[in-house]
């Protein structure tokens, strides 16, 4: 299911015209987000009066809504899109760097194997859709995958773990000596 038709799909209409709400019922979902998404506010440079940053992307409202899937078995994200199987190429990086923090919180909060996410396509004219997992990236990365990246010996993957470290890095309100000490890798 494309991630902008979640919504609707949460909130079943009953016989009786009473809105009831799915997330407790459903084990396993797939969630698609274009990385040339249409329906994105990202591309909108709108800011609500009274706020002072921007609305947050629409692909990542979508996702946070997956948050509430408490008896969910399986939860999988499909990037899809043109461009490099492994999201190396600008198209899904950029998607990848907008949906970082809640795929992080989205893997904490379904541990082990009940979430995935990977980059999906289909070849023009093929029935055939291939794929990559792209998990691996939101491990932290390594004392060595550091190293490696330093050393201009890091594979795409330690770059990717190293890229979502620093997209996702949290600071607080006030600078703490963790922050006077963080160093970026990038």
């Amino acid at each position: 299911m494309r991630s902008h038709w979640l919504c609707e799909f949460l909130v079943d209409t009953l016989a009786d015209r009473m809105p009831f709400r799915v997330e407790s019922l459903i084990r396993n979902i797939v969630i698609t987000v274009d990385t040339e998404h249409i329906h994105d506010s990202a591309g909108f440079d709108f800011t609500p009066e009274g706020e002072s940053e921007k609305p947050e992307a629409w692909a990542v409202r979508d996702l946070k809504q997956l948050l509430a899937f408490e008896n969910a078995e399986w939860i999988g994200v499909d990037i899809r899109g043109g461009g490099a199987l492994d999201g190396s190429d600008l198209q899904t990086q950029l998607k990848t760097k907008e949906i970082s923090g809640i795929v992080k919180r989205l893997i904490i909060r379904f541990p082990r194997q009940r979430f995935g996410i990977k980059k999906i396509q289909r070849k023009p004219g093929s029935s055939h859709t291939t794929f990559h997992d792209l998990k691996p990236y939101w491990t932290p990365p390594t004392a060595q995958t550091k190293q490696n990246l330093q050393h201009c010996r890091a594979s795409f993957e330690e770059l990717m773990q190293i890229q979502i470290a620093e997209w996702t890095r949290e600071t607080s309100g006030r600078i703490t000596a963790e922050d006077l000490n963080w160093k970026s890798l990038l």
